[in-house]
């Protein structure tokens, strides 16, 4: 008798992250310590190292939910659109 071919099939799935993007008001930049604040739906959330920024609105991406371990953020980045 023949043997019988079986294929093994991946039944993990992949952890894959929900990125979303929303527009935050600018509360401040610092450009002596590169810090951006933002308000985001009623949060203040400071960004680090962020150099050169202008502007009133900046563009978020993030996953998960504001005040849950799970959130995560950065300034989008305009030369990955």
């Amino acid at each position: 008798m023949g043997r019988k071919s079986t294929s093994i099939k991946n039944t993990k799935k992949e952890n894959l992250i929900n990125w979303k993007t929303k527009e935050c008001k600018v509360i401040s930049y610092n450009n002596k310590t590169y810090n951006l604040d933002i308000n985001f739906d009623g949060y203040g959330i400071r960004i680090k190292n962020i150099i050169n920024f202008t502007g009133e609105i900046a563009i978020i991406d993030y996953c998960g939910t504001v005040g849950k371990p799970d959130f995560q953020y950065f300034l989008h980045n305009k030369e990955n659109v």
